[in-house]
């Protein structure tokens, strides 16, 4: 049953192909206009991460946060997760919240403020590289993509 909620979810979160990674979309028309979860919801490449956060029930949280940095995992990350791995997280509200909260430094960086070991809203702390790694492990690829609370990095890796 799970693995089936899994494929669902995958599935729902490819309607909207994403951009060869030559030509990545990292600003939607309306994103400066609107807060953080609503911008990471009309990213095209952030199906899945949209759907966690619905799922975890922090949609609110994150758009009345008065300044948080999403690293958001992009579609692409996503599927490159073990299915029971993500079964296993879709399961249990806590492992879903930790993991979703762990993507959100409670401040708006911007990218000269990227640098260095940053706490999460999570508790934990993660570290950007001078070469663009979240954690020696995700890498950016698509930077500063604004919303009125905060700032959004797409990344190509589940942290």
């Amino acid at each position: 049953m799970k693995l089936l909620l899994v494929q669902v979810l995958l599935a729902l979160a490819v309607t909207d192909p994403s951009p060869s990674p030559s030509e990545p979309v990292c600003v939607p028309p309306s994103a400066a206009s609107v807060p953080a979860a609503q911008a990471v919801a009309e990213h095209p490449q952030l199906n899945m991460f949209t759907k966690l956060v619905s799922l975890s029930e922090r949609t609110e949280a994150l758009n009345e946060a008065p300044a948080v940095t999403v690293f958001a995992p992009t579609d692409a990350a996503f599927e490159r997760l073990n299915p029971e791995d993500l079964a296993s997280i879709l399961s249990d509200n806590v492992t879903l919240t930790n993991l979703l909260t762990y993507h959100v430094v409670p401040q708006n960086l911007a990218p000269e403020q990227l640098l260095g070991t940053h706490q999460t809203m999570q508790g934990s702390s993660l570290t950007v590289t001078e070469d663009g790694l979240v954690n020696e492990t995700a890498r950016i690829v698509c930077e500063a993509v604004p919303a009125t609370n905060g700032t959004i990095y797409l990344i190509d890796a589940v942290l």
